[in-house]
């Protein structure tokens, strides 16, 4: 984690967090903080795969290594959650954090510190099949944000208006990211329609209430598992 470095673009400069050298400082510890390859971590007593762009920590960590209060971190924390940067779960201790579109912008290089005097033909050639392999990805993400939203119809034939939603949208690529499409997917069509008629289990109706309340309904599947067989015969068969 001490090693290495991380790419920081010009185009922050366009970001409002710029002037508040609070946000901007919390963000560049964020993005130091990320794990920079997928790795197996312990998280609320399960073994989990803590991917790229993600990493566990603590609002008093936080605090401790950017100098900044931990209310005014769980504030700034709060906003970037908001405006799309990061995704978080949290217990009492800890957070599993997210940035989003980590991949976007985080992509390494295998070749940065190879021989750099390639002749120009090969590096256009390059930077065709990069932007035609990022073309490709950014397709794929589209069509499987799509194939999302369309089992949500079944779950809210309202759903059917959010083809074009922004925010549901990023709520679908935030799941993809985070937990990847296939689980997401299994998520709405074998869970939330038994999920949603039981009491003391969050309605969720939309991708974006799906990525807000993931942690609260993963909370409420396991209290009901362990409780009496009754309790589990009316959960029994949701994939978690």
């Amino acid at each position: 984690m001490e090693q290495g470095w991380i790419k920081l673009y010009r185009k922050i400069l366009e970001n409002p967090m710029i002037k508040k050298p609070s946000y901007f400082s919390l963000w560049v510890i964020l993005l130091l903080k990320a794990n920079h390859k997928d790795n197996q971590m312990i998280w609320n007593d399960k073994n989990i795969l803590v991917k790229e762009g993600q990493f566990i920590s603590g609002r008093n960590e936080l605090s401790k290594q950017s100098g900044i209060p931990p209310s005014t971190v769980e504030r700034i924390l709060k906003y970037f959650e908001k405006e799309q940067q990061i995704g978080q779960q949290k217990t009492t201790k800890f957070r599993f954090i997210t940035i989003i579109h980590w991949k976007d912008y985080q992509k390494m290089d295998s070749t940065m510190d190879k021989k750099r005097t390639t002749d120009r033909q090969q590096a256009d050639t390059n930077k065709n099949d990069k932007k035609e392999n990022n073309e490709n990805t950014s397709e794929t993400i589209s069509a499987d944000i799509n194939s999302l939203i369309k089992a949500f119809e079944a779950v809210n034939p309202a759903c059917s208006k959010y083809y074009g939603n922004t925010t549901q949208r990023k709520a679908c690529h935030f799941m993809i990211d985070t937990y990847g499409f296939q689980r997401v997917k299994l998520v709405i069509e074998s869970t939330l329609p038994k999920t949603n008629s039981l009491a003391f289990f969050p309605s969720i109706n939309t991708p974006l209430q799906l990525q807000e309340k993931w942690s609260a309904l993963e909370s409420a599947i396991n209290k009901y598992k362990n409780k009496a067989q009754t309790d589990k015969d009316k959960i029994g068969g949701v994939y978690w």
